[in-house]
C-alpha cells in the first residue's frame, strides 16, 4: 500500500479521540530498525550487565552466601518479588529483594545497587513489544506476521487476526492473516484487489476510497482530529472551483479548507500543486504561477522569481528575487514543513574559521601511509566541503624532493618522504584573499624492520574505545613491521571483534565507561580504590568479570604525610610505584617505557564545553606529574579518538570536543615545559568518521540494495576507522621506541 495513488496525495489517517494513531504500512515497516536496534541493545545491556554476576533465585539464598572482595557482583531474578531492609543503606531502607547487589566488606553484606538486567530488559521491550523482527519488505510482513511475532507479543485473534498490545494491553495494531488489512484504534486500513485503499471507521460507519481517481466518500462529513474531513457537495461527485475539481475538502472547526484534493491537484496552506496534462507540474500562489517542473524535469521559475538554497541545517531552502532566503525544515515528531528562518543569507565561501585542530608533531613509520581527514580538523565539521588542505615540508634538504600532499576530504602522507620540519595549511576552497591557516610540524619516521626489534613495555590508559581491540591492534601491526611491544596492564582488553566484556586480547587498562577523573578519584561516584590486600581477587575478578572489576582502581593509594596536597583527590593519590609493587608475586608489571592516554571521550560527553576542558587540563596535568614522579624516564603518547559524522556528535563535536583538543594541547605544552617525552597525537583526525561504526537497521532500497540510515554508535569506531585508529597510535609508539 502506498500513501498516495498515482501522484495524488493521500489525507492523514482519521482518528478519534484516545485512540492509537491508524498505522501504515510504511510505519509497521519503519518499525523494524527500532526493533531490531532496541533488541541490540537490550542484549548488549544483558550480557554487560549479567556476564560473569552470580545470579541467586531469592534474596535469602543471596543473603546465606559471602564474598571476599569489595563490589563483588551479584544478582537476585526477578521471580522474588518479595523486599527487606537493605543491611547496608543507612535508615533501615526497605528496598526490593530483585535486583543487582555488591558485596562491602566493611559491612560483611550485600547492598542492593540497581535493578537487575532482566527487569531493565523487560521495561525497555515494553516500549516496542509490537516486535516484527527480521523481515525483509512489508509483503513480508504480512504474510509472516503470525509467525514473526514473538509469543508474548501477539496471539490469534477471532477472524485470524495478529495484534500486538503495549504492557497495558492496549491494542497498538493488527494484521490479519491474508496481509491485506491492517488494524488501529477501532479502524482499519484495506488494499483492494483493484489497488485502491479504503479506511473504514465501524463506530460511525464511514469509508473514504483512495484511488487513481483521487478521493471519495460516502458520507457529508466524517470527524478527523477535532476537524472535519467532506465532499465538498455532499456526494462523491466533487464540484468545479475555480476551473479545477474538488473531490475532496479538508476543514478546519472553523470550516476553513486546510486542505484540497481532486485527480490531479492538491491545495495546501495558501500553495496549489497541480498536474498537467503534458506531465508537468506547477506550483502556484493566490499571486499567480509560482515554480513550473516540466515532464523531463527541468525548472522554470515565473511570476516571482525563486532559486533553490542550501542552508546547514535545512531541508528546504528558497531564495528569492530580493535576496532573502526561506528555510525550512521537517518536524521529526509530525512530519509537518517548518519554517525556521525568513531573514537568511547563504553560507559564505569562506569559513569563518579554518584553523585546524591538530597536534604540533605528526609520526609515522617508513613507507606506512598516516591519514588526515579534513573533517577532523575543522571546528565546524559541515564546513569541510567549502575548504582545502595540503601540507608539505618547509625546511631540509628533502624539501627539495618531497612529496606535498592535497586534498579537500584526505590526505595520505608518508612521513619518511618529508623533513623534520612540514606545514599544515588549511584554506578555503573559493580562494579569493589568499587567506590560509598555517600550522608547523615537527616530523618524525621510524623505521620499518629495524636490525634489531625494538620491544618496548607499553601501558595502555583509556577507556571502552582502548578495551576494544587497542593492544591486540597494535601489537599485530607492530610485529609485522619488525617491533616485539609488550602490552602491560591488569585487565585484558579484546582481540578482533569479539565483545566488550571478553578478554582474549591483550593487557592493558582499557576501562568502559570511565572518564579521566575516575581514573584520578575526582569523581568518587564512579570507581572505589582498590583495597589493600585484595589484589588476588582482583586479578581473579579480572579474568572472570571483567565488567566489574573495572570498577576498582589498583594505582589509588591513601595519602600519607609526605604526599604533594595538590596531587591528593578525595583522600587518595594515583601512586604509579604502588600500582607496580603490590602485584608482586602476582603478576608481573615491568616498568613502562611507553604509556599511551586516551581519555576523553567519555569527559566529552559528561560535562559541557568550558567545565570539561578545564577538568580535563586538570587532569592531564594531575596524570604527567604522577607518572613522571614514579617512572622519570617513561616517554607519554597523549591521543583520544574522533567521532562518527551525525547530526548529535557534530555539535558536540564544535561545542565540546575541540575545547578538548585544545586542553590536551595547552596540558602537553605546559607540561613539557617541565618534563620530556610527552607527545599529542592528533588521532582524532587520523580515522575515517563516515564509515567504520555500526548503522542503525533499515529496510533496503529495492533498485540498488542499499539502505539509507544514520550510525547507531557513533562513539566507538570499528572495523577500518578503529585499525585506522590504532596504527596511527601504534606509528606515535614505533618513533619513541626508538629515539
Amino acid at each position: 500500500m502506498s500513501g498516495s495513488q498515482q501522484g495524488v496525495p493521500m489525507p492523514a489517517p482519521l482518528v478519534a479521540a484516545g485512540d492509537f494513531p491508524l498505522v501504515t504500512p510504511e510505519q509497521v515497516e519503519g518499525l523494524r530498525p527500532e526493533l531490531d536496534s532496541q533488541a541490540g541493545r537490550i542484549g548488549d545491556l544483558e550480557a554487560g550487565q549479567t556476564n560473569g554476576l552470580a545470579v541467586y533465585a531469592s534474596w535469602a539464598d543471596l543473603a546465606a552466601a559471602t564474598a571476599t572482595v569489595e563490589a563483588a557482583g551479584a544478582e537476585v531474578d526477578i521471580s522474588d518479588t518479595g523486599s527487606h531492609v537493605d543491611p547496608v543503606k543507612p535508615g533501615s531502607q526497605v528496598v526490593p529483594n530483585s535486583g543487582r547487589y555488591a558485596w562491602r566488606v566493611s559491612a560483611s553484606a550485600w547492598e542492593r545497587i540497581g535493578d537487575s538486567a532482566a527487569l531493565i530488559a523487560d521495561r525497555r521491550i515494553g516500549a516496542v513489544e509490537a516486535g516484527i523482527e527480521g523481515l525483509d519488505s512489508l509483503a513480508a510482513a504480512q504474510q509472516q506476521a503470525i509467525d514473526a511475532i514473538p509469543a508474548r507479543s501477539g496471539t490469534l485473534q477471532p477472524g485470524e487476526m495478529v495484534r500486538a498490545t503495549d504492557r497495558r494491553k492496549r491494542r497498538y495494531f493488527g494484521i490479519d492473516k491474508k496481509g491485506k488489512r491492517i488494524y488501529a484504534g477501532g479502524q482499519y486500513f484495506e488494499l483492494r484487489d483493484d489497488g485502491s485503499v479504503e479506511w473504514f471507521n465501524p463506530v460511525v460507519n464511514r469509508k473514504v476510497l483512495l484511488s487513481e481517481r483521487g478521493i471519495t466518500t460516502d458520507g457529508v462529513q466524517i470527524g478527523w482530529q477535532g476537524g472535519a474531513l467532506r465532499s465538498t457537495t455532499g456526494g462523491s461527485k466533487g464540484t468545479v472551483s475555480g476551473g479545477r475539481l474538488t473531490l475532496f475538502a479538508h476543514l478546519d472547526k472553523k470550516r476553513r479548507s486546510v486542505m484540497r484534493y481532486g485527480p490531479d491537484h492538491f491545495a495546501v496552506a495558501g500553495l496549489w500543486v497541480e498536474r498537467h496534462p503534458d506531465g508537468s507540474f506547477s506550483i502556484s500562489t493566490p499571486k499567480g504561477r509560482l515554480i513550473t517542473v516540466s515532464a523531463t524535469g527541468k525548472v522554470l521559475y515565473t511570476g516571482n522569481p525563486v532559486q533553490a538554497a542550501k542552508i546547514p541545517g535545512a531541508h528546504l531552502a528558497l531564495k528569492w528575487a530580493n535576496g532573502r532566503i526561506s528555510a525550512f525544515r521537517i518536524d521529526p515528531v509530525d512530519g509537518a514543513l517548518r519554517l525556521i528562518g525568513k531573514k537568511l543569507s547563504l553560507p559564505t565561501s569562506n569559513p569563518p574559521d579554518i584553523r585546524p585542530f591538530f597536534s604540533d608533531t605528526l609520526h609515522g613509520i617508513t613507507g606506512e601511509p598516516v591519514p588526515i581527514y579534513l573533517s577532523g580538523l575543522l571546528k565546524n565539521r559541515n564546513e569541510a566541503h567549502l575548504c582545502q588542505m595540503s601540507l608539505g615540508s618547509t625546511t631540509g634538504a628533502q624539501a627539495l624532493t618531497g612529496d606535498l600532499y592535497s586534498g579537500d576530504v584526505r590526505i595520505d602522507v608518508d612521513t619518511g618522504r618529508l623533513s623534520n620540519n612540514a606545514s599544515l595549511v588549511v584554506r578555503p576552497r573559493d580562494w579569493r584573499d589568499g587567506a590560509r591557516a598555517a600550522l608547523t610540524l615537527s616530523v618524525a619516521t621510524a623505521p620499518r624492520n629495524p636490525s634489531v626489534p625494538p620491544s618496548p613495555n607499553v601501558l595502555l590508559l583509556g577507556d571502552s574505545i582502548t578495551n576494544r581491540g587497542a593492544a591486540w591492534i597494535m601489537e599485530a601491526y607492530l610485529r609485522s613491521l619488525g617491533y616485539a611491544p609488550n602490552f602491560i596492564g591488569t585487565l585484558r582488553g579484546t582481540a578482533g571483534d569479539s565483545l566488550s566484556t571478553v578478554t582474549d586480547g591483550l593487557p592493558g587498562e582499557g576501562r568502559e565507561g570511565h572518564t579521566s577523573q575516575d581514573f584520578d578519584y575526582t569523581r568518587t561516584t564512579r570507581v572505589i580504590p582498590l583495597p589493600p590486600g585484595q589484589e588476588a581477587s582482583y586479578l581473579e575478578m579480572a579474568a572472570a568479570d571483567k565488567g566489574n572489576a573495572r570498577f576498582l582502581i589498583p594505582w589509588l593509594r591513601a595519602e600519607t604525610s609526605g604526599d604533594p596536597a595538590g596531587d591528593v583527590r578525595n583522600g587518595y593519590i594515583v601512586d604509579w610505584n604502588y600500582y607496580q609493587s603490590r602485584f608482586a608475586g602476582l603478576l608481573n608489571l615491568p616498568t613502562p617505557d611507553i604509556v599511551v592516554m586516551g581519555l576523553g571521550t567519555n569527559d566529552v560527553g559528561t560535562s559541557p564545553g568550558d567545565a570539561m576542558s578545564t577538568a580535563l587540563y586538570d587532569a592531564d596535568m594531575l596524570m604527567y606529574r604522577r607518572l613522571k614522579a614514579a617512572w622519570p624516564t617513561v616517554k607519554i603518547i597523549r591521543m583520544m579518538p574522533g567521532t562518527a559524522r551525525s547530526t548529535a556528535r557534530d555539535a558536540l563535536w564544535t561545542s565540546t570536543y575541540v575545547k578538548a583538543i585544545a586542553a590536551m594541547r595547552k596540558a602537553v605544552v605546559d607540561a613539557s615545559k617541565t618534563y620530556s617525552g610527552i607527545t599529542l597525537a592528533p588521532t582524532w583526525a587520523m580515522a575515517g568518521d563516515d564509515t567504520g561504526y555500526t548503522l542503525l537497521g533499515a529496510s533496503r532500497d529495492p533498485e540498488t540494495g542499499s539502505v539509507t540510515t544514520t550510525p547507531n554508535d557513533a562513539i566507538h569506531p570499528i572495523g577500518s576507522a578503529r585499525i585506522q585508529l590504532w596504527k596511527a597510535v601504534a606509528g606515535y609508539i614505533a618513533v619513541a621506541a626508538t629515539r
